[in-house]
Formats: structure tokens, sequence, C-alpha cells
């Protein structure tokens, strides 16, 4: 009897231990909350483009070697090949100026009748706009060769095979 009591106490014991490290545990690990930024999304809306900048963003160039016009944090900006960025500030008449180590460049954007750049001119280069996004499709006619009753008396290549197949068992 003594050894079951002794089993028994050292049990309570353990239990007792886990319980207590269980309660600490929950206790001190409560109160610190976990250190990560909370969650960017959802945020407020990002400022739109200006009216008047979107027909000037685009690609101009050629198709590697390849200019890129583009709207980023509430500025207009140049990226090039090599991934560069340099901003376009507002100039008169319409014009850009590209600042960027050296003396400043002017840059003028050539407008289309559709209202969207087609040219980009810088340093007496000019760019053109490059055009993208999907082609029209062209519809293509398939004629036959011969009337599709001569189609129709030739025996199909299968038709052997799908007898054989038919007739022999399987396994």
């Amino acid at each position: 009897m003594l050894r079951g009591e002794r089993l028994i106490s050292k049990i309570r014991l353990v239990v007792l231990y886990v319980l207590v490290l269980a309660t600490s545990f929950f206790l001190f690990a409560a109160p610190n909350p976990a250190q990560v930024a909370p969650f960017a999304f959802p945020g407020p809306k990002p400022t739109d483009t200006p009216q008047s900048w979107k027909p000037l963003i685009g690609e101009y160039g050629p198709v590697h070697p390849s200019l890129i016009v583009l709207e980023k944090s509430g500025k207009l900006v140049l990226r090039e090949l090599d991934g560069t960025e340099t901003t376009l500030q507002p100039a008169p008449n319409g014009n850009f100026t590209l600042v960027k180590p050296g003396p400043p460049s002017t840059v003028h954007f050539g407008q289309a009748a559709s209202g969207h750049a087609d040219s980009f001119t810088m340093d007496d280069i000019t760019f053109q706009r490059r055009k993208l996004g999907p082609t029209k499709a062209k519809s293509s006619k398939s004629t036959l060769r011969a009337p599709l009753r001569t189609f129709a008396r030739k025996p199909w290549p299968l038709r052997p095979l799908m007898r054989a197949a038919n007739s022999a068992p399987l396994i």
C-alpha cells in the first residue's frame, strides 16, 4: 500500500509541474504580441495618375533598347534599359525636363490624332511609341483539295484496327 501511495504522489507532483509550467507559459506569453507590422492591405487607395499624363505612359523605341515612361509615386518617370529611373519634371509648353547628372534635357512628346503620344524626343533623338497589346486576328480559310464525297468513300485506317481489337480478348 505504501508503494501505491508514493506512485500516486509522484504522478500528482508531475501533473502539478506540468500545470504550473503551462499556466506560466500562457501568463507570460499572452501580454507579448508578435512584433510584426500590421498588414498593409486593405489600405488607402493610391492617388490616380493625372489625366494629362495618361496618354504619355507607355514604351518607346525599338524592341530591346526600349524606354518606358511610367508614373511612380505621383511622378512621371523614365525607366531605361539598365533599370535606372529618372524623374521627368513638368516644363512649359507641355514639355518635360529630364533631370540627370549633367545638363538637363528637354523632353517632348509628339501627339497623335488619337490623343496618345506617338513619339518621344530627347536631345534631338526621336523614339517611336511601341504598339503593344493584342494584334488584330486575321481569319484564314481552309480549302479542300477534293470534294467531301471522296473522303467518305476512302476506308479509314483505324477501322481494321478496331475490328481486330474487338475480336481479340483484352486479357
